[in-house]
Formats: C-alpha cells, structure tokens, sequence
C-alpha cells in the first residue's frame, strides 16, 4: 500500500467518524424502506423489500410478463438511479451513505415511478 491510499484511507476513516455516517446510514435506510413499502404495498408484483442500512433489495414476482431486468435497470439508469441487479427479478438501490435527501427523495420517486409503470 503506497503512501497516498493510506492517506486516502485515513482520511475517508476520518470523515466517517466525524459525521457519524454509520447513524445517517440507518437513518436514511430506514427512510427508504418506509417509503417504498408505503408506495409499493398494493402493487401486486412487488414480493419484498427488505435490506440493512442504505442497502436496499427489492424482488418482483417470478414470471412477470415482457420484464426484462437490464432494461429496467437501463431505463433507470439514463433517468440518474444506480440500480444493481441480483437476478432476473431482484435488484438493489445503493445511494451514496453521505446522499442528501432531497435527492435521495428524488430517485425514490423515480423509482417508485418506474417499479409502478411495469405492466
């Protein structure tokens, strides 16, 4: 390890303990999760959501017709979300830890938007 990623990694370390981002982290991902069971509970393709921290799964029903997860996540994508996907029917919402929420709270409503226009 070279001289500067040690610095860098000190000075990441530093800032996390000085803003206490393990608290944000719980905080805002238990925002997230709020929030999208509120806005997906009636949607009947939506299975589970679950996750811990600001690392949010999100699975849809096996054998949805005309779905396809990459370009979903595309489609998301060009809108400004970063999506990861597990399976065919499971993806992750990853925010950065340090996210303000006013734009946290637009990608939910991205999100929210996109997850309600499958058909």
């Amino acid at each position: 390890m070279t001289n500067q990623t040690l610095n860098r990694t000190l000075k990441t370390l530093e800032i996390h303990q000085r803003d206490k981002v393990w608290e944000k982290a719980e905080k805002d991902g238990n925002y997230i999760m709020k929030t999208l069971r509120t806005e997906l509970k009636n949607i009947s393709y939506v299975e589970d959501i679950n996750g811990l921290g600001m690392e949010i799964g999100v699975r849809l029903t096996n054998g949805l017709k005309n779905f396809n997860m990459f370009k979903f996540i595309e489609e998301t994508r060009s809108k400004g979300l970063h999506l990861a996907n597990a399976d065919s029917f499971s993806f992750q919402l990853m925010p950065p830890l340090t996210i303000e929420r006013i734009v946290l709270d637009k990608g939910l409503e991205i999100f929210i938007k996109e997850i309600k226009s499958i058909k």
